[in-house]
């Protein structure tokens, strides 16, 4: 639940919420963890600029995913269940031009029933003409959601990359592999994990600190 608050965060706005949480991890001159953990979140929210572009329901995802207390934590089943989750795709399809299908008729005499088909298609016709500028509203609501959310996948890459395969949300780590050129274990520990030499993905965390020794 924890990754999945700082990961959300961190692809709506291509900024780190708090470099580490980990207390023995966490850079002394970085504000963000402090204020965050004594619950000064709005805080943190206005002095990295994101205060005005988070929705209070995206908000609300994340705060409770990034409680402190993993107890209190939601799980990810509800969050599966969020309404900005449950929510977003309704939005996104008032945002998408609906797709409009012209009926087929056949030729031949004009009954009754032929003409009652061509009325209703110069009244489909009617309506599409009417339709059309509500269209291009449509299109322009769609162009400005996605102008809301920074598109990031090389930076999402990167961060699955380095990030997604510890055993906690760093953007330390990833500031350390930036600057020496490699992926270091933050504090190289015998067994990062009490599974880790039976659990392949954290064995390979194991064998990358030993390969790489942090200093």
């Amino acid at each position: 639940s924890w990754c999945l608050g700082w990961s959300t965060f961190y692809l709506l706005f291509a900024i780190e919420l708090f470099d580490n949480a980990h207390p023995t991890d966490h850079p002394r001159d970085d504000w963000r963890w402090p204020d965050f953990r004594a619950g000064h979140h709005e805080r943190v929210f206005q002095r990295l600029g994101v205060q005005d572009r988070l929705s209070p329901a995206a908000k609300d995802f994340i705060m409770r995913l990034l409680q402190v207390q993993p107890q209190q934590r939601m799980s990810v089943q509800a969050a599966l269940n969020h309404p900005w989750l449950r929510d977003a795709s309704l939005e996104t399809m008032d945002a998408i031009p609906e797709h409009l299908k012209v009926g087929s008729h056949s030729s031949g005499s004009a009954g009754p029933s032929d003409r009652e088909d061509d009325a209703e298609e110069e009244s489909g016709r009617e309506d599409r003409r009417r339709g059309t500028s509500d269209e291009q509203e449509k299109r322009r609501r769609a162009r400005r959601l996605l102008q809301k959310v920074p598109l990031i996948p090389e930076k999402y890459n990167q961060y699955m990359h380095d990030l997604c395969r510890m055993d906690k949300p760093s953007g330390a780590i990833l500031a350390s592999a930036q600057q020496s050129g490699h992926m270091p274990l933050p504090h190289a520990h015998p067994h990062p994990h009490p599974h880790a030499r039976y659990h392949p993905r954290l064995a390979r965390v194991e064998e990358d600190a030993q390969a790489h020794p942090a200093p």
